[in-house]
């Protein structure tokens, strides 16, 4: 059985705030072992580590790939486009 790649629109569709996390913490050159509430918590940004990994979005000597900065350029303005929605929606 092969697995295919997913196309870089299909990565960004799948990323969750803990792929942006470790995206993030990575592209500024931090470690992406962060403290957590929970086990739960942990877990989760070590299998987003490992998807990152798997979609070549990281590398393994703890670097972001120009595909990994793309998906986070992609991710930060989406976020900021919600603020922006979300300060009209309220008046704030």
């Amino acid at each position: 059985m092969s697995t295919r790649q997913p196309s870089e629109a299909q990565m960004f569709n799948r990323m969750n705030a803990g792929h942006a996390k470790v995206l993030r913490r990575r592209a500024d050159g931090q470690r992406d072992t962060l403290p957590s509430d929970s086990a739960g918590d942990a877990r989760g940004l070590l299998t987003a580590r490992r998807t990152l990994l798997a979609w070549g979005a990281v590398d393994m000597a703890g670097g972001v790939t120009e595909l990994g900065r793309r998906l986070l350029e992609r991710w930060d303005a989406r976020e900021r486009d919600r603020l922006e929605a979300r300060r009209r929606a309220f008046g704030v």
